[in-house]
């Protein structure tokens, strides 16, 4: 099977994750979602990296694919739901950061293991996705809920003490910024539930949905094409 092939599936993966992210993550939160992916990512990296068939590697990819899915629909939504007013654009955008970073990191380990040749040359870098999911696998917990998933949820008392802690100043001596994020998330979820897509219909043929849809779809494909040229 040509490489391009194989790393194709991939991208199946990924479609199946970014669609299933929204439901999950708006049943069980955020961080389920994210420590999901972290295990998909896991499972699929140990699978890639001890691959004896084919039909192995392919199954990795897959999986991988529905990790990086998964957890691209849902990281910058929960950036921006818990990075405190000032910071969320740059918080939220650090995501690409990672992501170039992540590119680099990759091409280093995978030159690296070229040099040393036979199997290790490839196997080595596909397990090695193992370690920052790992990571983030376990990293998650130590971070709090997005408090917008908390109030959205009726649990009003758990997203103010959230937002008292990643908002608030230790000196600070009145809630005002406090109140002024609640009104905001209750602003915004009013909004939401106003204007929702109520089936997949409505989200694919009205003007707005479609645009909506379409245009990711659009401009992945623009950065594959020279590749698959």
């Amino acid at each position: 099977m040509p490489p391009r092939e194989e790393s194709s599936r991939l991208t199946p993966g990924a479609i199946v994750g970014s669609v299933l992210a929204p439901f999950v993550s708006d049943y069980y939160g955020r961080r389920m979602v994210i420590f999901l992916g972290g295990l998909l990512a896991s499972f699929g990296a140990a699978l890639q990296g001890g691959a004896v068939t084919i039909a192995m590697l392919i199954a990795g990819r897959f999986i991988a694919g529905i990790a990086i899915g998964q957890m691209s629909a849902t990281i910058p939504v929960y950036c921006s739901e818990v990075a405190p007013p000032q910071i969320r654009g740059l918080l939220a955008s650090m995501q690409q950061w990672m992501i170039g970073l992540g590119i680099m990191v990759a091409q280093w380990v995978g030159y690296g293991c070229s040099l040393r040749g036979g199997v290790f040359s490839w196997r080595f870098p596909l397990a090695f996705q193992v370690v920052p999911a790992f990571i983030l696998t376990c990293g998650i917990w130590f971070l709090p809920e997005s408090p917008r998933w908390l109030i959205e949820k009726g649990r009003e008392g758990e997203g103010r003490s959230v937002l008292a802690k990643l908002h608030l100043n230790r000196s600070a001596t009145n809630n005002q910024l406090l109140e002024h994020e609640l009104s905001q998330i209750h602003d915004s979820l009013l909004q939401e539930h106003q204007k929702a897509v109520r089936s997949w219909r409505q989200l694919l043929t009205s003007p707005t949905g479609a645009a909506a849809s379409s245009s990711p779809a659009a401009y992945k494909h623009s950065r594959n094409a020279p590749a698959q040229t």
